[in-house]
């Protein structure tokens, strides 16, 4: 799956050091920087399981004479797994900490690794592959809370930004070693390409034990002293942790709520807000971002290239998105975010549609085949691959935040298997181009969706992004980046209603002392 970086809350990218009382930390210091890089580790391993899919289906195919349906088994068992695993990690990580479930991902993402690596047998593969989709969902959710929780707030959303880019690199890497073993026989090259996760996944398990526990989640226990230390270790010697555990122990309190999960539905502007979150996540990954991540190998293959062309094009693919990524966090640095989404939507939908013109006649349109999964590829990368985590990040008030942004994790991973699952079914079914048709018709409907609901979050509080969605228990449409009322609301009404967004910002403990707008 697709995932993304991001940039300040406000827009501006994070300055090289932070200051504490009269201290500075810079981010070459020893512990966090050591804790961002294992973290990223799991970033890594998530990226380098879901991309060798894409070559190693190519050599499993011929070594287990795979049919299509088999060939989807092989992706979607994975996709299912992680889709499963990023909802049960939820309760064990709020109970027994970041670090001890980050050991439980490690020791998943070897097994599993280890298990493909010696499969006697296809359904051995499959059990492999379903484990190292339990150890993709939960690094999915664990790797940026561990960093996002760790890090100096201003340095937040570029240190959490780098875990993405780990995801990029290691689909990257995954396409090289795919190449790199393409010329051994068909009995050992799979073993090697799918097996090597396991070496990374020991280091990162090593690694933790260096580390000290989230500061935050040591706090929300009321472990005080404990997350006096970690945060003491994490920032230097020379910090003093005070003031901003003060800070961190007031956030946490503000942040209690006895709203349930089933009251904030009921509520119906975090409602408003929870279905525009979970739709951009659904909507991203019905844009078939996967497919050319997992089936990318077999792509190149439909368009006439060899098996060992088409292996080494899908490291060429995974730079490409990689580019748009790398571009992104400057674009969404200095420009309005919904922006930079609209036109990456824009572009998306441009390039499938050019997928599905190139294979009406893939002879004669081979080039434009390779120049349209690029430049989708890079589209991607430019706004949609990162949005679904920016924007979760920012629209949901404060005791909402974690159910809101699991909610949206899980839509991405539900329309990662809808798509995974059924891609080479649908091609033989309907031909690659009108496939991607398809995929060109969902996302064009995604671009209007997010232009009328979606409001910009640039440059604005929380509480001002929070404001847009109190404002709809009036009805209305976005316009641009303007809000239309339907109809005219009275005085009384709209003081009300003023009095309700102001303390909508943090939505009371108790839903009763509020109407239910449902």
């Amino acid at each position: 799956m697709s995932s993304t970086g991001g940039t300040a809350a406000n827009g501006v990218d994070p300055p090289a050091t932070s200051t504490f009382g009269d201290h500075r930390l810079t981010l070459w210091d020893g512990v966090l920087m050591r804790l961002v890089g294992f973290s990223c580790v799991g970033g890594f391993l998530f990226g380098y399981d879901t991309g060798v899919t894409s070559g190693a289906l190519v050599f499993l195919k011929d070594h287990f004479d795979l049919d299509y349906f088999q060939e989807e088994e092989v992706v979607a068992s994975t996709v299912l797994a992680a889709a499963i695993g990023c909802v049960l990690v939820g309760v064990p990580m709020a109970n027994y900490g970041r670090r001890p479930m980050l050991f439980v991902t490690t020791l998943l993402y070897a097994s599993g690794a280890l298990t493909v690596a010696s499969a006697a047998d296809f359904t051995m593969v499959l059990c492999g592959r379903v484990i190292l989709g339990f150890g993709v969902g939960m690094a999915s959710i664990l790797s940026p809370v561990y960093i996002a929780e760790a890090a100096p707030s201003s340095w937040r959303a570029g240190l959490v930004a780098l875990n993405t880019l780990m995801i990029v690199l290691g689909q990257v890497f995954s396409c090289l070693v795919n190449a790199a073993v393409d010329d051994m026989s068909y009995s050992y090259n799979w073993r090697i390409s799918m097996g090597f996760a396991a070496a990374p996944a020991l280091f990162m398990f090593v690694g933790l034990f260096s580390l000290p526990e989230s500061p935050r989640w040591l706090l929300s226990k009321g472990r005080e002293d404990e997350a006096r230390s970690s945060l003491a270790q994490i920032r230097g010697a020379d910090n003093d942790p005070t003031e901003e555990l003060k800070v961190m122990a007031d956030g946490i309190a503000a942040e209690q709520s006895d709203m349930s999960f089933v009251d904030m539905w009921k509520y119906k502007p975090i409602r408003n807000a929870f279905i525009v979150g979970c739709a951009l996540g659904l909507f991203q990954q019905l844009a078939a971002i996967n497919t050319l991540m997992y089936y990318g190998a077999i792509v190149m293959e439909m368009a006439g290239f060899p098996s060992s062309a088409s292996i080494e094009l899908t490291a060429v693919l995974a730079m490409a998105q990689g580019v748009g990524v790398c571009i992104s966090l400057y674009l969404y640095s200095i420009l309005p975010r919904r922006t930079v989404l609209l036109w990456s939507i824009a572009g998306v939908t441009l390039g499938l549609g050019l997928i599905g013109i190139a294979f009406e006649n893939i002879d004669e349109m081979q080039g434009l085949a390779v120049f349209a999964v690029i430049f989708y590829l890079v589209c991607f990368g430019l706004g949609y691959s990162a949005a679904p985590t920016i924007v979760a990040s920012e629209i949901y008030p404060t005791h909402a935040r974690s159910y809101g942004v699991s909610q949206v994790v899980f839509c991405m991973w539900a329309g990662n298997f809808v798509v995974s699952a059924t891609f080479l079914t649908e091609t033989q079914t309907f031909g690659v181009d009108y496939t991607f048709y398809i995929y060109t018709a969902v996302t064009a409907i995604a671009w209007v969706y997010i232009y009328f609901e979606l409001p910009e979050t640039s440059g604005k509080t929380m509480e001002q992004i929070w404001t847009c969605f109190c404002g709809k228990n009036e009805g209305g449409k976005y316009v641009g980046d303007r809000w239309v009322e339907e109809g005219t609301v009275p005085d009384e009404q709209r003081s009300l209603m003023e009095n309700e967004v102001g303390a909508a910002a943090e939505p009371p403990v108790s839903i009763s002392r509020r109407e239910k707008n449902s």
